[in-house]
């Protein structure tokens, strides 16, 4: 939970005082104006001293401290200058308007830098801090979270999922129309061998419009109704034989967490995943252009690219990166924003390298990159090895945390959505791996150390 969600009223103290000042720099009014504002803000922040976040409480670290944010020219290495000069030129290459990337050493950060600018107004540069939507790499921080509640003892990876009085109660999410659902475990959700496939349906998280018709509600829809849905078609495989990648699992993960953590998903993962690892800025994103964060990127479809039909109306067309796909329904799906950085910090907190501690038992490290009946790790897209790699790309962006060894990780983020994505993902590592491997002295400074600051807010662009 971010500061200013938690004490709201001091950002109207704030909001106040410039509010006055500008009615007497306009108007002429009286000079007392001057004064209002600043004996508000002191009574505001008498009232949050009165009403601190308590030391048990898992927020109170963020509230106290939060860790510098860093400029590019932290990463200014003689040692990672191939890095630079091959991004500056994949980035002209493919016209791409921004990216992110973060190195990851032997559980240090010793590189984090933005690239382009931000927005198509070229006004501002990117910089490591600022916010990327990470699409399905949001399932690597769903995976984490569930792992977190089986850790406390709240569930178990054999939990069934439907059915009276297990993860998913019917009364709000339905009951399932074919008797082998309900043999689905939180495990198989984890695994994508729930027995749900787009092949059959297509992704209904990319449907919302269908779903909204044949259920008779508004748009937008909500994962519990999307979830009622889906259990009310037919089940493809039997639950644990198959591979089949699904959004709706994941989506389906979420609510589970909300369910028995008690907790909204979004603050359980910041709470108990984010926090501990040191990652301040990460937070679900929106649908729509003015949903954007505060140090959240713009994003472009590729050139050419289809309108679709509104998640929010139906009746009208819209840019796939801004109306045409629902974030906050993809949520634990695929609905995260993070920089490069905090995506490296994600990966040192739970890789089992002592050198940056662990927010996971070493238990549950194994699990995360276990591969069971289905050859497929939990969270992870693949693990070969030493090497685990987790991809994520939704229209307007394109994500790839990539672990080539016990020593070496990699994240890259851009802005932009490619219409041959394969093909791109593979030039995008090639051009990263061929960087890394030219490095023969790596720089010796942990940007994870920089001395702690106040935790800057991170308020919403309207």
């Amino acid at each position: 939970m971010a500061f200013q969600d938690k004490h709201p009223v001091l950002w109207v103290g704030f909001w106040l005082r410039s509010w006055f000042l500008e009615q007497r720099a306009r108007r002429g009014r009286a000079i007392y104006l001057r004064y209002f504002g600043p004996v508000m803000i002191l009574m505001m922040l008498s009232f949050v001293e009165s009403t601190e976040v308590s030391e048990s409480s898992p927020y109170s670290a963020a509230l106290a401290v939060a860790p510098s944010r860093l400029e590019n020219s932290a990463s200014n290495h003689a040692e990672t200058a191939l890095v630079d000069t091959l991004m500056g030129r994949f980035m002209e290459h493919w016209k791409i308007p921004a990216a992110s990337v973060a190195i990851l050493r032997d559980g240090a950060l010793v590189y984090a830098k933005g690239f382009g600018h931000t927005d198509t107004s070229y006004s501002v540069a990117t910089d490591p801090h600022h916010l990327f939507r990470i699409a399905s790499v949001s399932k690597l921080v769903t995976a984490v979270a569930v792992l977190k509640l089986q850790e406390q003892g709240k569930l178990s990876l054999d939990d069934k999922v439907f059915g009276e009085l297990t993860l998913l109660p019917v009364a709000k999410y339905g009951a399932p129309w074919q008797k082998r659902a309900y043999d689905i475990t939180v495990r198989h959700l984890l695994e994508h061998t729930s027995g749900f496939s787009w092949r059959t349906l297509g992704d209904p998280a990319f449907q919302p419009q269908r779903i909204a018709a044949d259920l008779d509600v508004p748009l937008p829809i909500t994962r519990p109704q999307l979830i009622r849905w889906q259990l009310q078609q037919h089940l493809p495989y039997r639950p644990g034989t198959r591979y089949s990648y699904s959004n709706v699992g994941y989506m389906m993960l979420h609510e589970i967490v909300e369910q028995v953590s008690g907790m909204t998903y979004e603050d359980f993962v910041r709470a108990y995943v984010l926090l501990p690892a040191g990652i301040h800025d990460m937070r679900l994103g929106g649908s729509l252009a003015e949903q954007r964060h505060f140090r959240e990127v713009m994003y472009h479809d590729h050139p050419g690219a289809p309108l679709r039909e509104s998640v929010v109306n139906g009746d009208t067309l819209a840019p796939r990166p801004y109306g045409g796909t629902d974030i906050d329904l993809l949520g634990g799906a695929g609905g995260w924003t993070a920089s490069a950085e905090d995506l490296a910090r994600l990966v040192a907190a739970i890789d089992g390298n002592p050198t940056f501690p662990d927010i996971l038992s070493e238990a549950s490290v194994a699990t995360l990159t276990k591969r069971g009946k289905s050859r497929y790790p939990l969270g992870w897209k693949t693990v070969n090895g030493n090497r685990w790699v987790r991809t994520g790309s939704l229209a307007g962006t394109n994500a790839i945390v990539y672990r080539l060894d016990e020593r070496t990780t990699y994240v890259a983020i851009i802005n932009q959505s490619q219409w041959n994505e394969y093909r791109f993902n593979r030039t995008m590592h090639a051009a990263l791996s061929r960087a890394l491997a030219t490095i023969n002295t790596w720089p010796e400074d942990n940007l994870f150390e920089l001395p702690a600051t106040s935790p800057t807010p991170t308020l919403a662009v309207k």
